[in-house]
């Protein structure tokens, strides 16, 4: 069984800005970029336990 979160993707090739703002975040360029609250991740499957925590809250 799947559950299903809203979310916005920001695609950093279409827009410059989107790219600044993850490079402000983490101090890299890199994707994907997740926050969620005000935690920030680089990178899903090694955040995958934490990232999963904090979407069942």
């Amino acid at each position: 069984m799947s559950i299903k979160f809203p979310y916005i993707d920001f695609n950093c090739e279409e827009d410059v800005n989107y790219a600044k703002e993850v490079l402000e975040l983490t101090g890299k360029q890199i994707v994907p970029t997740i926050v969620i609250q005000d935690k920030v991740f680089v990178g899903f499957s090694e955040n995958l336990n934490e990232i999963s925590n904090l979407l069942q809250t």
